[in-house]
């Protein structure tokens, strides 16, 4: 069977273009998968850079608050030196303590004269009314004045023995006063040497039985006798004893 030579070349033809269609589909569909596979390395480098970044951003933060720690640090310690130096300093110079002039505060309380006996039983303690002394951390001022009629005083013993004495000695007349102007006479004897706390004050309530029975007071001194009660001692008796009291001795 013969075929005409015209519809050969069409065949022909269209057999060439079939041919050309079918090679690009081919060369589309390799470029369409080359794309993808691009997309997705770029997609991998991109979240791989990010990482990295996060990482290094990370570093970065972490090293930023060490520096602040170690900063802070160095700041905290330089304080505690400053402090250390300026305590070291202050111990070292009471004028810059503070300790100076409380001294100086003390003695200008402190009186110039005076001396006071007390005896309690079969023990005399004998007390200095002027200046000042420091048992252990304790500072003592010594006065004696005479103040409208009542002689007041404070001292302590001057053999360095942690043992005061504080005295308040009103007129002898002092209960006919109706403006309460003077309590009763009171006498009060610390002897922590011996733990006890000798006192002589009819208007105490904690010390019964004590109280200063016979005085006469003139100016700047006085002398009397007394019960003394240890009010440290719930199971004390009254003890008889006497005073005497000179702002100028």
């Amino acid at each position: 069977m013969k075929v005409a030579p015209g519809r050969s070349r069409v065949a022909g033809r269209m057999v060439g273009w079939l041919a050309l269609l079918l090679a690009g589909v081919m060369v589309v569909a390799a470029c369409g998968n080359g794309g993808d596979e691009a997309a997705t390395e770029t997609a991998d480098e991109t979240a791989e850079v990010t990482a990295t970044a996060e990482v290094a951003t990370a570093g970065a933060e972490a090293a930023t608050a060490e520096a602040e720690v170690a900063t802070a640090e160095a700041a905290t310690a330089e304080a505690d030196d400053d402090a250390e130096a300026a305590t070291d300093g202050a111990s070292a110079d009471p004028d810059a303590s503070g300790e100076g002039q409380v001294s100086d505060t003390l003695e200008d309380l402190a009186s110039d004269s005076g001396a006071a006996t007390v005896t309690i039983g079969d023990q005399t303690y004998e007390f200095t009314l002027a200046g000042t002394t420091t048992v252990g951390s304790t500072t003592y001022v010594g006065r004696c004045q005479s103040i409208f009629g009542m002689i007041a005083a404070s001292g302590f013993v001057s053999d360095g023995r942690d043992i005061t004495v504080d005295m308040e000695i009103p007129p002898v007349d002092w209960a006919t006063y109706t403006d309460d102007r003077f309590d009763a006479p009171a006498i009060q004897v610390e002897d922590n040497e011996a733990n006890a706390n000798y006192v002589a004050n009819e208007s105490d309530e904690f010390v019964t039985g004590s109280g200063v029975s016979e005085f006469e007071q003139a100016g700047g001194s006085a002398s009397g006798t007394a019960m003394f009660v240890n009010a440290w001692d719930p199971e004390s008796e009254p003890v008889e004893g006497s005073f005497e009291v000179d702002c100028a001795g």
